[in-house]
């Protein structure tokens, strides 16, 4: 399978050489500031590998504001979370909702170049900025019922390793 980017985007024509995937399922409530939703190891096969990162998470924030980071061994690593200065927080996507008790959707997708064959461990974190609960996969009600509002998700972090 090729990929061809678009002219002045990328200049890496490239083909899919291997693909990793991991789900969660639970219908879970968390709290906390980072906790580490799904991981992926990811060993390139070459230097000039690129990692086209797709993370997609199911939260009910209920009144607080939560964040998706997606770090690789240990750390965030541009272009996968924002750039920042000072001590702002670094995330790949935030979301906030004051009232309402549905599953948002939350996700980033990012092209990374780790320049490296050693193992790449990739973890989607998620967490409030307060510390306070918050929803994975599941609506704010906890209800069970056919109504979308109450409807379960699951998230997904899906690795491709692209090359040349």
């Amino acid at each position: 399978m090729a990929i061809i980017f678009p002219e002045g985007t990328q200049d890496f024509p490239a083909r899919v050489a291997n693909w990793y995937q991991t789900h969660y399922t639970a219908r879970t409530s968390l709290t906390g500031r980072d906790t580490t939703l799904m991981t992926l190891n990811v060993t390139p096969r070459s230097t000039a590998s690129r990692l086209l990162v797709f993370c997609h998470v199911g939260l009910n924030v209920g009144g607080t504001t939560c964040g998706l980071r997606v770090t690789v061994n240990g750390n965030s690593v541009t272009p996968l979370v924002g750039d920042a200065s000072s001590n702002r927080g670094r995330y790949s996507a935030v979301q906030g909702n004051s009232s309402g008790s549905w599953v948002q959707s939350m996700g980033m997708t990012a092209l990374y170049h780790p320049n490296t064959t050693s193992n790449q461990v990739i973890r989607c974190n998620v967490g409030s900025h307060d510390g306070r609960s918050f929803y994975v996969n599941r609506s704010g009600s906890g209800g069970d019922s056919i109504n979308i509002d109450e409807a379960t998700t699951a998230c997904v972090l899906t690795v491709l390793e692209l090359e040349e």
